[in-house]
This record gives structure tokens, sequence and C-alpha cells, in this order.
């Protein structure tokens, strides 16, 4: 078993406003988060993957009219922090008895543990809501909204493969969702 020490501190701060037709709130995070065992990193501490030094979200809503609402959110949060491989060595070990091509094995060197930082997350989302009808029975309403409105590219990992002709190694970096509308229809009774 290995057994280490985690660490975690930080500072939030929120504000909120509950009346009137504009109403919403913002709120900021500011922390530090670290894993620290003496048989990873040669013992020196490091930050977790999870680490988010920055997050800070705001959510604005706005009644239009008794019937027509909108609504607008901005979120941002530090990248998270992943190890990369510093170098790669590739063993060749035969030749496919098919292709008559080299087989290789491809071995990563992996330098500091979380020393490299993806690229931050950030989006905003916009979304409008018509109540169709409201009693005390029953209520309807339509939602028409779109998820990450400036299509930004946020990261989510990155996985490398090899290129034989020109014996490098290439990255890739995987994203979240793209621009997503959606139409929603709400009910209740």
């Amino acid at each position: 078993m290995i057994f280490g020490e985690g660490k975690s501190y930080g500072l939030e701060l929120f504000l909120r406003k509950k009346t009137g037709r504009l109403n919403g709130w913002v709120g900021y995070t500011w922390s530090k988060t670290t894993r620290q065992f003496d048989e990873l990193n040669n013992g020196k501490a490091y930050f977790y993957r999870y680490d988010r030094t920055h997050d800070i979200s705001v959510l604005l809503s706005y009644e239009i009219t008794k019937k027509w609402s909108g609504s607008f959110v901005f979120v941002y949060g530090t990248g998270n922090a992943t190890t990369l491989p510093d170098s790669r060595y590739a063993y060749r070990y035969g030749i496919d008895p098919i292709s008559g091509e080299p087989k290789f094995v491809f071995v990563d060197k992996y330098g500091a543990v979380n020393s490299f930082r993806l690229p931050a997350y950030h989006r905003a989302d916009v979304s409008f809501t018509y109540i169709a009808k409201q009693s005390k029975k029953f209520e309807s309403s339509w939602n028409f909204s779109v998820y990450n409105i400036y299509n930004r590219a946020n990261p989510y990992f990155i996985y490398f493969l090899p290129d034989i002709e020109s014996q490098t190694v290439k990255a890739f970096m995987v994203y979240l969702f793209p621009i997503l509308p959606s139409v929603q229809w709400n009910f209740k009774f």
C-alpha cells in the first residue's frame, strides 16, 4: 500500500440578487489542491488532477413579460492538471507476416506528475422560456436554449499516436460538447 497526504484550501465568494425582474448570482472560488506520496514524483507534492485554481460562475435571469423569461450562464475554470510523457521509446520486435511491415512496441516515459495544465474550460449558455399555460392544477412551458453559444472547444483529455514515417509522436486533444441547441416542453400537473 502507498500512503500519502492531501491538502486543499481556498476562498469562495458569492453574490446573489433575488428580487426584481433581473436576478441572478456570481460565484468565484480560488483554491489549491495537492497530493504528496513519498513513492511518487520523487516525493514532491503535485497538483491533484481535479485542482482548479480559478472557478467562476455567473447566472443572470430576466423576466421579459409574464409569459417570457430569458437567462444567461457563463462558467470558467482553470484547466485540469495532467501528466504527459516527455519521451517515447520504440522497440522493434519482428515483422508482420502478412504486410511485411516491422512491428513495434512503444513505451512512454513520463515526467513530473500533473506538471501540465490543459487549456481553461469556459462557455456561455442562453435560454428563453415561454409559459404556454398556467393554472392551479397545470403548467406548461417551452424552453429554447443554446449550450456553449460561442462554440468553444473545451479540452477533456489528450492522447498520443506514433507516426512511424516521421518517427515522431503526435498529440491529439479530445473536446467536450460544441454548440448545442435544444428545445424542451415542460409540464407540471
